[in-house]
């Protein structure tokens, strides 16, 4: 069952501006990091009782080991494990208690369906022996007045029950009736004529329009009403009729088929009815004689089908899920990889002795034996990528401890005065290359030992230039401006001179390290600003290029630097320029060698221009001479039907010398 509080709690959920997750009572107005107990559920108690603990941070929660101080992202294996069966419990015990409240309404339903069809039979029975009107519908029947002056049917001496005032009643009809009264009447006649579920409304008016009874009712649309309730209960009550019987012919039906071994699930009815027709033990059997007609015995010839049908589905249902079952169990005793092939597979288990002693095992289908390998594949490969990202976590892991390890050294040699500001790798290599802390961080994936060295030693150099900025402040309070041109010895005695103590109120820092630190300082604004103009120069250089290839006149190859140098100075981009010369003789030679480069590109490409017109007119030539030449020979060679005629006479002049000799 879930462990939701029942009653509605006055704690609500909030989030903090770092996304941090807290909750607000309404009514104590009291706020709280942790999760009220009242809010918490049975998940929430067993993670407060295990190991485990969760945080948030920036929107993201995060899982941490309260003893090994492990944390990672995922949620532990058996917190999940938990987690799962906790949610199962409570699907069960939902479905349990959906189970119960659908049979509870269908239990009422039944009951209540019951009842009113109690009812309806009650009420049906009581309207069919009502004794207010007995009406014969004989030959000569008619109504009379008995001894008593009361007016009956002729023949049945049943008083009418009409509503006579005082005075005589004429024999013949009564006079008047009540609606009630002229519906029995109706229904009573109904019931002696024997109507029938298939009679008409028209057959019926011919057949009991000339009755007494008839005449009662006035209304013709309240008649055919009356005749359809009457038509609706007599076919309700033959069906119930019906169905009493056909309950209890059923099992003996069916008992018999069983018995005549006749009937499987692929039996037709024309095939069971040929067999039993000439088999008189079948035909005299009490089920088959006490069914009115075929009618009946097909219909239950085929629910008997049908449920030999079901059972045979069912067992073959069963038989599946044994057979899933015992695969799934041989698969568990096999090694299967992410490297075992199907074909593999499925030799071994045909081999096996599992499948060679089982025969409903080889009736399995080899779609299901595929689909539990291609799962097993997928779960051996899921299991694999779990490993791997366990390892790799571990591996990290303890590459972090190592590199803390190897922190914590470094710590010791800063507290020991082996490591400050003016410390280099060298001198402390003698002090460490025998401890194991370096040798473990050797070969890390995260940063060097080096790094992390100089990290330590760059934490100095932090320091220290907090500790010049604070010197330096404190030298403009007492209007002392401090530059690079200041030594050691001068920088010194500003200290001594405005009473500066160095060494007591700047962390014990010597005046020689703030003194090189400040120098440092004011070296790296001084290359900063250097190398800004150098920037900046380069970028008017390039402009003032770009800006000659504007100028009107154009410039030429020839043209002298003295002699552009006055209309370069013209230019926007020149005076910025004025008096750097220098600038102005790069951007013109620049200029220069590509205008240069430019020519001799255009001159290679009219050169290949006319090397290739040549080139296209001698083959041209070539080719009309190599045409001329041959058909020089074409016109002194003889026609190809005159060298067959010459080669003719010559053979036949042959033979004739032959003949002769």
């Amino acid at each position: 069952m879930s462990s939701e509080p029942s009653e509605p709690s006055h704690w609500t959920e909030h989030k903090a501006t770092n996304g941090k997750v807290y909750w607000h009572n309404r009514v104590t107005k009291a706020s709280s990091w942790v999760k009220p107990t009242e809010l918490k559920t049975r998940f929430d108690h067993a993670v407060d009782s295990s190991e485990w603990g969760l945080n948030t941070v920036n929107d993201k929660t995060y899982w941490y080991n309260k003893s090994t101080k492990q944390s990672t992202w995922n949620i532990p294996d058996e917190l999940r494990q938990l987690k799962d069966a906790i949610d199962a419990e409570e699907k069960a015990a939902a479905d349990r208690i959906a189970a119960e409240r659908e049979a509870e309404e269908k239990r009422i339903d039944e009951e209540n369906k019951a009842a009113e069809d109690e009812r309806k039979r009650e009420e049906l029975k009581a309207s069919a022996q009502s004794p207010m009107l007995q009406i014969g519908a004989g030959s000569g029947a008619g109504a009379s007045v008995s001894a008593t002056g009361t007016p009956t049917l002729e023949g049945s001496g049943t008083p009418l029950a009409i509503g006579a005032g005082p005075g005589s009643v004429t024999p013949g009809l009564p006079s008047e009736v009540t609606p009630y009264e002229a519906k029995l009447a109706l229904m009573d006649l109904f019931k002696k004529k024997q109507v029938a579920p298939d009679w008409t409304w028209e057959a019926t008016m011919r057949e009991l329009i000339t009755s007494p009874a008839w005449k009662l009712e006035p209304s013709l649309s309240m008649k055919k009403d009356y005749f359809a309730e009457y038509i609706r209960t007599v076919s309700e009550e033959e069906r119930a009729e019906k169905s009493r019987r056909m309950d209890k012919l059923r099992p003996q039906f069916r008992d018999m088929l069983a018995r005549s071994g006749r009937v499987h699930p692929y039996t037709k009815w024309s095939t069971l009815r040929a067999v039993i027709s000439t088999d008189p033990k079948l035909t005299k059997e009490r089920s088959w004689q006490n069914c009115r007609d075929d009618v009946e015995r097909k219909m239950l010839f085929d629910e008997y089908l049908k449920h030999i049908q079901r059972q045979e589905e069912e067992e073959e249902v069963k038989m599946k899920q044994r057979n899933l079952n015992k695969m799934r169990k041989y698969i568990d005793t096999t090694a299967i990889s992410m490297d075992t092939k199907w074909a593999e597979f499925k030799s071994d288990l045909k081999s096996s002795r599992e499948w060679r002693n089982d025969s409903e095992l080889q009736r399995i289908d080899m779609v299901d034996v595929l689909n539990m390998y291609e799962d097993s594949l997928i779960a051996a490969e899921k299991a694999w990528q779990e490993r791997k990202k366990k390892m790799k976590t571990e591996r990290k892991r303890d590459q972090r401890r190592k590199r803390e390890a190897f922190v914590t050294l470094l710590k010791d040699l800063v507290n020991s005065g082996k490591i400050n500001i003016h410390t280099k790798w060298k001198d402390i290599i003698d002090d460490i290359k025998d401890d194991p802390r370096l040798f473990q961080i050797a070969g890390n994936s995260g940063s060097t030992a080096l790094e992390l060295f100089w990290d330590t030693v760059d934490e100095f150099q932090v320091r220290a230039e907090k500790v010049a900025q604070r010197v330096e402040e404190a030298l403009l309070q007492k209007n002392v401006k401090f530059n690079e041109e200041v030594d050691y010895d001068h920088f010194a005695s500003l200290l001594e001179q405005h009473g500066v103590n160095v060494s007591v109120e700047w962390d014990e820092w010597s005046v020689a390290d703030i003194h090189r630190v400040i120098n440092q300082q004011y070296a790296a604004q001084k290359l900063e600003a250097t190398q800004q103009a150098e920037r900046k120069r380069r970028i008017m250089i390039d402009d003032m290029r770009s800006a000659m290839r504007y100028l009107d006149p154009p410039l030429d190859a020839d043209d002298a630097f003295i002699d552009v140098l006055p209309r370069l100075k013209e230019l926007p981009e020149g005076r910025h320029l004025q008096d750097d010369t220098e600038a102005f003789q790069t951007a013109f030679e620049r200029f220069m060698k590509r205008l240069k480069d430019r020519e001799r590109d255009r001159a290679d490409s009219r050169r290949r221009e006319r090397r290739d017109s040549t080139s296209l007119k001698d083959k041209e030539r070539e080719k009309e001479r190599d045409e001329r030449r041959a058909e020089r020979r074409r016109s002194k060679s003889p026609h190809p039907d005159e060298r067959e005629i010459k080669k003719a006479r010559t053979d036949d002049s042959v033979e004739e010398g032959e003949m002769e000799s």
